[in-house]
């Protein structure tokens, strides 16, 4: 039966591999591939690591070769595939912006296709708008007009009376 040998790793490497399986702020993921390091280095075999972090041995194995090749930022994670956003920082702080000034019609809300005229030069779609405030948790059409009227000395005259307000 072929054993793997164990991991030769540097005092300092040793030292912050440590660290993070005792940080109580590191990520659980960043811990255990330190603790897998760690428990190759003192030889223990990859069946016996993944039992002892709770992992599969070929998982185990692939962390130990990471750490071989890469040393500690082979522990890291690597970027994931996927399309990268259309819309930086900045724009979504632009829409921001925007629906939080007072609409086009001070009597209604912003909606969607109003905040896509008014951001026509960033081409953006109302549905893409929609997808930005969803996901900012955003909702220009939950805002009451009365909570953020503009300085309007007809503004009492006007008011519901169903409210009790006086």
């Amino acid at each position: 039966m072929p054993t793997v040998p164990p991991l030769v790793i540097t005092d300092a490497e040793r030292a912050e591999l440590q660290r993070q399986v005792r940080a109580h702020t590191s990520p659980q993921r960043a811990a255990k591939r330190a603790r897998i390091v760690l428990l190759a280095a003192e030889g223990a075999p990859n069946r016996q690591i993944a039992r002892i972090v709770g992992m599969n041995q070929h998982t185990v194995a692939q962390w130990r070769r990471r750490f071989q090749t890469e040393r500690l930022a082979g522990l890291q994670d690597r970027k994931r595939p996927g399309r990268p956003l259309v819309y930086d920082h900045d724009q979504r702080l632009r829409i921001v912006a925007t629906v939080t000034q007072e609409p086009p019609d001070p009597a209604s809300h912003w909606s969607h296709s109003q905040l896509a005229k008014a951001l026509a030069d960033m081409g953006i779609s109302a549905s893409q708008i929609g997808r930005i405030l969803a996901d900012l948790d955003i909702k220009p059409h939950r805002v009451r007009s009365w909570i953020t009227r503009p300085d309007d000395p007809r503004f009492w005259e006007r008011r519901p009376t169903s409210t009790g307000c006086t």
